[in-house]
């Protein structure tokens, strides 16, 4: 009988977990301090020129309703700083209960921004604060006096072996408090380390600890069997297995802009090329790309190539002004949308480009390197 009992609570149990996910999330609040039309809503994985949504801001407030199932990372970010090109800066909820309220001041007081609702954002809020008491306010003196110290080489080495052992620490710190807390909002950070790096800073060889990352992923993956994170984590850890210095490219197939299947291997075969995945709508990817064209007319008879690839949303009519514009001589292909995941299989999924130098054999040489990089290795190996 007690068996049965137990069962039963168990069962009982289960099922209130089962319909305890919502489906719409209220996400209100009030701008305080700031003239804004409307405020941006992306997925926090997702690359941050496909906003969801504009939720438009009347009279300093703001409502909408939210698809909520299954519980994610959004980004919430004013209209006006989301188009200027000072860097994002944006409020990150989960939306895990029916209602949320937001209070959002100017960018001078952001610090005092407040998230009511949802166990979740509160505990985002207490790894936060957690990681700044603990670490970020400690490194961030040694990183801002790297630039004064840059021609004192004694003293400049000693601070970047500080920054190295605080970093090491505190990515420890973080796989730890994921460790000890298996919920969306650990998956979250984890793939965020993955992707850009928001929070504690993008993948970096020197600290991030892989095995480490994979054995997490596996536990939350297990925990949320159906999450689209499951899928976003599998692609982004098998580019970082790959997608290194002395690691394979990866081929594909895509379109040129009059809709010619190309298949990449077969276009750089026996080459030393340059894999430039890039947009139309991304500045500092043409200022690159520009800066290359130096570089291909010296080499391109001698060996090497450039394929660029572009990431355009929706249709190519932007990517016919561009090229019409910049009169970049290489062959271009296009991505729609991101369909192919290009990007995350190259572990750039929230960047809006970056360049890979690759040898004859299909051997990443260089990950963004300059174009006097490449002129400097075209030199070595093709003179």
């Amino acid at each position: 009988m007690k068996k049965l009992n137990l069962l039963l609570i168990t069962s009982f149990i289960f099922l209130i977990d089962c319909h305890c996910q919502i489906k719409k999330c209220t996400i209100s609040g009030k701008v305080v301090g700031r003239p804004s039309s409307s405020i941006v809503l992306i997925d926090a994985l997702d690359r941050p020129d496909r906003p969801i949504v504009e939720i438009p801001v009347r009279d300093s407030t703001f409502t909408f309703e939210l698809d909520a199932n299954p519980v994610k990372a959004y980004w919430l970010i004013f209209e006006d700083q989301y188009r200027s090109s000072d860097g994002l800066r944006p409020i990150i909820i989960f939306p895990d209960q029916e209602k949320i309220r937001l209070i959002l001041f100017d960018s001078k007081r952001i610090v005092q921004n407040k998230i009511y609702g949802g166990k979740l954002n509160n505990q985002f809020a207490e790894f936060i604060s957690e990681l700044n008491s603990k670490y970020n306010s400690l490194i961030k003196p040694y990183y801002d006096s790297l630039e004064v110290l840059r021609h004192s080489d004694n003293y400049y080495k000693k601070v970047n072996q500080k920054i190295d052992s605080l970093e090491k620490e505190r990515h420890s710190w973080c796989y730890k408090y994921y460790d000890q807390n298996q919920t969306i909002v650990s998956y979250y950070l984890l793939l965020d380390e993955l992707s850009i790096g928001f929070n504690i800073g993008r993948f970096n060889e020197k600290y991030s600890d892989l095995g480490k990352i994979k054995n997490l992923v596996l536990n939350l993956s297990a925990k949320y069997p159906d999450h689209p994170y499951n899928k976003r984590a599998s692609d982004l850890i098998a580019a970082y297995d790959k997608i290194k210095v002395g690691g394979d490219f990866i081929d594909f197939t895509l379109p040129d802009i009059d809709g010619n299947k190309i298949t990449l291997s077969q276009v750089i075969k026996g080459k030393i090329s340059l894999i430039d995945l890039w947009a139309s709508w991304c500045g500092s990817c043409i200022i690159i790309s520009r800066s290359m064209i130096p570089v291909y007319n010296e080499f391109k008879n001698s060996g090497f190539t450039i394929i660029g690839v572009a990431n355009e949303i929706d249709n190519t009519d932007k990517l016919r002004m561009a090229l019409e514009r910049e009169k970049f001589p290489w062959l271009n292909l296009v991505e729609i949308n991101n369909q192919n995941a290009i990007w995350s299989k190259y572990r750039i999924p929230n960047a809006a480009g970056g360049t890979f130098l690759v040898d004859k054999d299909g051997k990443i040489l260089a990950i963004s390197p300059s174009a006097e990089e490449v002129r400097t290795i075209l030199t070595k190996k093709l003179k």
